[in-house]
């Protein structure tokens, strides 16, 4: 129970994919649920949250300061949107830089 417990609460999102992400929290959550140690609703999103990197700063600034209570489903739709987001901005600045790099050698 401890073990699953500290990895629950150690988990990072690091280089996973978010859907990698978020699908290895309901795992933990579910493990602990099954050995009579079930997670909030509400500790699960703050994990959730508290495992992301700088890029989902303003994501979990703007979660965590609703007054309204967020539906784990909403988050996980929420992050997956940021995620796509972020990918469409990454592949555009690539290519700006190949397209920068193409015009500057013709």
């Amino acid at each position: 129970m401890m073990q699953l417990r500290l990895h629950f609460l150690t988990t990072k999102k690091g280089s996973l994919p978010m859907m990698d992400y978020i699908l290895k929290l309901k795992t933990l959550v579910d493990n602990l649920a099954a050995i009579g140690e079930p997670v909030t609703n509400r500790d699960h999103i703050l994990q959730l949250l508290g495992g992301l990197g700088a890029d989902y700063n303003s994501i979990v600034a703007s979660l965590t300061t609703r007054e309204d209570e967020v539906s784990l489903h909403s988050v996980h739709t929420i992050l997956l949107t940021h995620e796509h987001c972020l990918s469409l901005q990454n592949s555009a600045a690539e290519d700006h830089i190949i397209f920068a790099n193409l015009t500057g050698t013709s």
